[in-house]
């Protein structure tokens, strides 16, 4: 069976043709990880452009990301990006729609800083904030590429670096959840569990082959998806904004989805202030700390 990765860049509009922070970062750690790349047989990057025609500047994604890639078999794709769908266009298509063919993909995307929580950005130091996102997507791709993942994933449908069956984040996927089965009362005998299993910053293994034999009629999941979605996206993107880190999982039972690590008590924990203390309180990977500062040094972050 094949691997390949499948990475979703936003091509934000600017003024400058430079790196934003973000890409920097995501660029730094692709570099640092450059003898896991060999693991694959191809990595995808699509990256969904504010202008479709802005070429100069996919160009210059392009030239940086591949770069680092250390791998022969690199494809780039570009298509619009739409606000209302965030990773859902580059999901949707080169991961979700492969359901049942013979392959592991791994997915990733350049994970933002403080996308949404206003909150937190009006409460607390922007700086402290965006040092948690940047550790949150560090030790996802720490977890995530090594060789134990490899070796459990021809047993399971998904390896996440983390799967959250969290009994509060219930509460706010639910009502995700409520508005697709009100309008589609079909899904309700595909649901395997009770709706509070998700992955969170949604880097993930799916080994689609195991997918499509555990899915009951997966023609009609994927046929019911697209109806419900299509009428829905132009009204509430949020139907498509967590589809990448939890749609899925829905389909599938617990046995079948592997959670690398187990943060659920430390989750819990910091669930009202994630996002300014996950990297000072330590409680969640704490032997990648040292890395991680280490990294922050040498590039003069802190």
């Amino acid at each position: 069976m094949s691997n390949e990765w499948v990475i979703h860049v936003w091509g934000k509009k600017r003024d400058v043709l430079e790196l934003n922070d973000v890409e920097k970062f995501h660029i730094d750690v692709l570099k640092s990880l450059k003898n896991e790349h060999k693991v694959f047989n191809k990595i995808l990057v699509n990256i969904a452009m504010d202008d479709i025609d802005d070429n100069n500047l996919f160009d210059f994604l392009k030239s940086n990301i591949r770069e680092v890639l250390n791998n022969d078999n690199v494809e780039f794709k570009c298509c619009l990006n739409d606000v209302r769908l965030g990773e859902y266009v580059t999901f949707r298509p080169y991961v979700f729609d492969r359901i049942g063919e013979d392959v592991n993909i791994f997915y990733t995307h350049f994970k933002e800083y403080k996308t949404f929580l206003s909150i937190n950005r009006e409460s607390y130091p922007v700086r402290v904030s965006d040092l948690c996102e940047m550790f949150w997507s560090y030790i996802m791709y720490r977890y995530s590429l090594n060789s134990d993942v490899y070796d459990k994933l021809k047993d399971y449908c998904t390896c996440s670096w983390f799967v959250l069956k969290d009994d509060k984040a219930g509460e706010y996927y639910n009502g995700w959840w409520k508005q697709l089965l009100d309008k589609n009362p079909e899904f309700n005998e595909f649901i395997a569990d009770d709706l509070k299993k998700h992955s969170p910053g949604s880097f993930n293994w799916y080994n689609m082959k195991n997918i499509g034999n555990s899915l009951k009629e997966k023609e009609l999941v994927r046929n019911i998806t697209t109806k419900c979605l299509n009428e829905s996206s132009m009204n509430d993107c949020s139907l498509c904004t967590h589809f990448c880190e939890l749609y899925l999982m829905q389909f599938l039972k617990e046995d079948e989805c592997y959670s690398i690590k187990d943060f659920s008590e430390e989750w819990k924990k910091m669930k009202e202030i994630l996002y300014v203390s996950l990297y000072p309180s330590k409680m969640i990977a704490k032997e990648l700390i040292d890395d991680f500062e280490t990294y922050l040094i040498e590039n003069k972050l802190i």
